[in-house]
C-alpha cells in the first residue's frame, strides 16, 4: 500500500489498508442569463429579468452594468425595474432611439458568470391637441395647438393654413395668420420631434 507516482501530487500516502474519509468540495456551475432582447418605447420603464440564469441559489448575487463601463454597480437583483427618469440619469443614458448593451454578473461563493443583453428604445411621435378656432377676415388670427413629447424633445411645427399661402415653420404651438377671404379653412399642423 502507498501512493503510486502516477497519481500525481496532492494525494496522501496511506501506509496501511483500511477505510478513510475524504471530503470533496464540488462547485456548482452557474450560468448567467441577462434576458432580453428588451424593447421599450420612450417614456416607459425597463424591466430587466435574469430569472433564466441557472444554478443560482440564495447566496447568488446579481449585479448589472447598465452604462457599459465594465463595473457592475448600476443595479442589483434578479429582476430590476428602472423608471424612464432613472434610465436618463445613468452615466451613459439610455434614451429614445438608443440601442445599447447591458451586462449582468452573477456570483456565488464559488463561481462567477456574466452575460449581456440588448436594450432598444423606440421613439414615439408627439401627441397633439387642437380645437376649432375662428377669426376675422383681414386681421391677424391667433391659432394654437398643444403638443407633448414623452422624452421632452425639441418640437418643430409646420403650419399649412389651407388658403393657398406658403407653409410656415415655427418652434411654438402658437402662430398668427391673416386670412384674406371669409370661409372655413382646414388648417393642418405637423409636429415633429428631433427624431
Amino acid at each position: 500500500v502507498g501512493h503510486s507516482p502516477e497519481f500525481g501530487q496532492g494525494y496522501s500516502d496511506y501506509g496501511s489498508l483500511g477505510s478513510y474519509s475524504v471530503e470533496v468540495a464540488i462547485a456548482l456551475q452557474i450560468v448567467a442569463d441577462a434576458g432580453g432582447p428588451y424593447l421599450i418605447s420612450e417614456g416607459m420603464a425597463l424591466l430587466l429579468d435574469a430569472t433564466r440564469s441557472e444554478g443560482a441559489d440564495a447566496e447568488t448575487n446579481f449585479a448589472w452594468d447598465l452604462d457599459d463601463d465594465g463595473v457592475f454597480d448600476d443595479a442589483v437583483g434578479r429582476t430590476v425595474v428602472l423608471s424612464w427618469d432613472a434610465l436618463g440619469d445613468l452615466d451613459r443614458p439610455i434614451v429614445d432611439q438608443a440601442t445599447v448593451s447591458v451586462g449582468l454578473r452573477i456570483s456565488s461563493p464559488t463561481a462567477t458568470a456574466t452575460d449581456t443583453a440588448v436594450v432598444t428604445v423606440t421613439n414615439l411621435p408627439p401627441q397633439i391637441e387642437v380645437a376649432e378656432q375662428s377669426g376675422v377676415v383681414g386681421t391677424q388670427t391667433l391659432l394654437s395647438v398643444v403638443a407633448n413629447d414623452v422624452a421632452a424633445d425639441p418640437l418643430t411645427y409646420e403650419w399649412d393654413f389651407g388658403d393657398g399661402s406658403d407653409p410656415r415653420l415655427s418652434t411654438s404651438g402658437i402662430v398668427v395668420h391673416r386670412f384674406e377671404a371669409a370661409g372655413e379653412y382646414d388648417v393642418r399642423v405637423t409636429v415633429s420631434d428631433d427624431e
